[in-house]
């Protein structure tokens, strides 16, 4: 380790200077550096240690700002030299998580350009398990192309899982949710989603205790971003914050709003305005090349498909209303589901798998890694209701007029799966608003 500002303990950075060379010439490889914002600081310790006879490469070690708080611990505990431009830049966001994040990405990129201009050789990050701005800030850099995924979904590094290329898109928003529900599974989809009568099946009707991110947010941190609704009008409000990025994320997500999503921002913002509360969505895409920055995946030089899909907690009349408006079309596919088993779709087979997103590559076969499947969303409800009162009501007292609306909802409420397979000229925003305004004239 080395200390660009100098060890707290040293007296001053020439006798800090001695201690790194009698590291170094115990052995030491390679010298990574404590966290700094002052590029020229570490740029001058470089210099200091190549004076000093110390050859061997140093790493600057990079800390991304991800929340003002966390920022103002670190420096303060470490005693680090923070500029004032940064102090200034921060001063009217440092309320704002997501304007600070977008910061923090900003000043990454810049710090890591002088650093590379300079030609320091690699950079070191501490990311504290928050990859993305760290990816962000690589991607900035165009050191890494912006997507690189095999899958669209991030694979598992399990070797058990190695083969593993399909997955219901009902967890998409909770991956660590399902790789927990599945960690015991013998065998893992390959090529298709597999029967439902396997016994292995039967493992995802077992609800985790809660969110990945519900342990990191302490209930007042999850009280401030849901705040305490009273009406169905505040529950809406609180999802559409998640548009306007004045919500952090929703209790059904382990982490941030997709990119992906931007296609059908203004259609889910209409929706769940009209109380139509949606926690999974997907836009539709038609034969887009996989080497492409936002929707590619796969292989160099295919295409890649999806079908419109949409997942919502909608009220039982208008629930009942969607599907009958929906079995006259040939294009719309719906899966309704109560917490207590009342079911209604549009579907006839039982057995049902519906893929939604699916890849064709050269001189391979066709990938078809997303499916929508009855019977598992019949398990996945299990999950999707609790969420309600496990990991939201959970934050309010038990008789509280937030706690007793939240439960409401997940008594009367449907979880309703929507699929528009027209992937070419499809659009579930068209298919709503023919919907109400049948139900208006009606």
């Amino acid at each position: 380790a080395g200390y660009p500002e100098g060890h707290l303990e040293a007296n001053n950075k020439d006798e800090d200077m001695e201690h790194l060379k009698t590291k170094v010439e115990a052995g030491s490889d390679v010298i990574i550096t404590q966290l700094f914002y002052d590029v020229d600081e570490f740029l001058s310790f470089v210099t200091r240690c190549r004076e000093a006879g110390i050859t061997i490469p140093i790493l600057p070690g990079l800390m991304p700002i991800q929340t003002y708080g966390g920022f103002k611990r670190m420096t303060e505990f470490c005693n680090t030299k923070v500029p004032q431009e940064i102090t200034d830049a921060l001063a009217p966001i440092h309320e704002d998580d997501a304007a600070v994040k977008e910061y923090g990405i900003k000043l990454g990129i810049e710090m890591c350009k002088k650093l590379l201009d300079n030609g320091v050789k690699g950079l070191h990050f501490y990311t504290l398990n928050l990859e993305r701005t760290v990816t962000k800030i690589i991607e900035g850099l165009g050191i890494k192309k912006r997507r690189e995924r095999e899958l669209p979904w991030k694979t598992s590094a399990h070797p058990q899982r190695s083969k593993e290329d399909v997955r219901p898109i009902f967890w998409s928003q909770r991956p660590h949710s399902y790789i927990s529900k599945t960690i015991s599974w013998d065998d893992f989809p390959n090529g298709r989603w597999g029967d439902s009568d396997s016994p292995a099946f039967g493992d995802l009707a077992d609800y985790p205790s809660m969110n990945k991110d519900h342990h990191n947010n302490k209930k007042e941190d999850r009280l401030q971003m849901w705040g305490e609704p009273k009406t169905l009008g505040d529950i809406a409000k609180v999802f559409v914050g998640l548009f306007d990025r004045s919500v952090k994320r929703l209790p059904w997500m382990e982490s941030h709003l997709g990119e992906e999503t931007t296609l059908i921002n203004e259609f889910l913002v209409s929706l769940n305005k009209r109380e139509v509360f949606t926690i999974n969505s997907q836009p539709r895409i038609n034969g887009v090349n996989s080497n492409d920055s936002q929707f590619g995946w796969g292989p160099k030089n295919g295409y890649v498909y999806q079908k419109e899909y949409i997942e919502v907690f909608m009220e039982p009349s208008l629930t009942e209303k969607l599907v009958e408006f929906a079995r006259k079309s040939e294009q719309i596919s719906v899966i309704a589901i109560t917490a207590d088993d009342k079911e209604l779709t549009t579907l006839d087979d039982e057995e049902t798998v519906t893929a939604v997103t699916w890849g064709i590559f050269p001189n391979r076969e066709i990938i078809q890694p997303t499916v929508v499947c009855k019977e598992a969303f019949k398990y996945w409800k299990h999950e999707a209701f609790a969420v309600w009162v496990n990991e939201w009501a959970s934050v309010y007292e038990k008789d509280s007029e937030s706690s007793k609306l939240l439960h409401d909802i997940h008594d009367k409420y449907y979880l309703v799966s929507i699929v528009d397979n027209d992937y070419i000229n499809g659009s579930l925003e068209k298919f709503f608003e023919d919907f109400f305004n049948s139900i208006s004239s009606n």
